[in-house]
């Protein structure tokens, strides 16, 4: 296992008008850059163009970039800093998502790079899986509340035959 290494994640966004081409040649970039300090890619997602939450070099829209990485402490940084010198990036933010990682167990996962359909954030399995869950949960919800309305109902008649 190495050493320090550490999971990363950054969000960047793009100048809207910059080509879908020119957009995943700095993905690509990135992705390369990771790798050449001994770091490991997991994911990079684009989120197509979206609208900003607040107006940034008279931009009020761009496209919206998630890179998940492994790396030795200080590769986020480094990171920021050289999306601060391209011209095409309009804001970047970077975390640390967790302190100690062994970069053998992280599995990468498949990379969306497209700018025309959003990133699924869950499979279609999980999916499945939450609809049957909350699908079992309902009868026992029904149950509940009519064992409640018998409780409440039952001292209703003892009471009027106290009277």
């Amino acid at each position: 296992m190495q050493q320090d290494m550490r999971q990363y994640e950054t969000l960047y966004v793009l100048r809207p008008q910059l080509e879908e081409k020119a957009a995943l040649g700095l993905m690509r970039k990135m992705k390369t850059w990771v790798e050449q300090r001994d770091g490991k890619n997991i994911q990079v997602l684009c989120w197509g163009r979206k609208k900003l939450a607040w107006q940034r070099l008279n931009y009020n829209k761009g496209t919206f970039v998630q890179h998940t990485y492994v790396g030795k402490p200080g590769i986020a940084n480094a990171y920021d800093r050289l999306l601060a010198m391209d011209e095409q990036v309009l804001l970047r933010q970077s975390v640390m998502l967790k302190l100690e990682v062994d970069p053998d167990t992280v599995q990468p996962r498949p990379d969306h790079l497209s700018f025309h359909q959003e990133p699924s954030r869950e499979s279609e399995k999980e999916t499945v899986k939450k609809q049957q869950a909350k699908g079992s949960q309902k009868p026992q919800q029904q149950k509940r509340s009519s064992a409640s309305e018998e409780k409440d109902a039952a001292p209703a008649p003892e009471a009027a035959a106290g009277e």
